[in-house]
């Protein structure tokens, strides 16, 4: 074969095999969070880890991680409410969700959140 056929053949194999390429480091693509379903996320914009993923109902109270969610997004008929839970004080509201809302980020009450009340 001449020298150029071989160079293409070389720069196609070592292509294919992904070793010229030139893409971006990959990065995590947000969680979606299925309907009918309330989920928490560890990280802002809907990454990091599924803290929660719940279809309690009206009246519930669904358990997360202490002092872990980042953001939210509720895909329910119902309102949920981020609680922080505190010692010899009452509990605080830290953060709603009204029915079908997304939070990309929760402010102030980021790294807060202990429980959620579904109302």
């Amino acid at each position: 074969m001449k020298p150029s056929v071989l160079s293409a053949l070389a720069v196609s194999a070592l292509a294919t095999a992904g070793l010229l390429s030139a893409a971006a480091p990959a990065t995590a693509a947000p969680l979606k969070c299925a309907t009918g379903y309330f989920c928490a996320y560890e990280h802002i914009n809907f990454t990091g880890a599924v803290l929660v993923q719940s279809r309690a109902g009206r009246g519930s109270t669904v358990d997360a991680p202490n002092d872990r969610t980042s953001s939210g997004s509720n895909n329910t008929g119902n309102q949920w409410v981020g609680v922080n839970s505190r010692t010899g004080i009452p509990d605080d509201d830290v953060y709603k969700w009204a029915p079908y809302t997304d939070a990309s980020t929760i402010g102030s009450a980021n790294d807060k959140i202990d429980h959620f009340d579904v109302r």
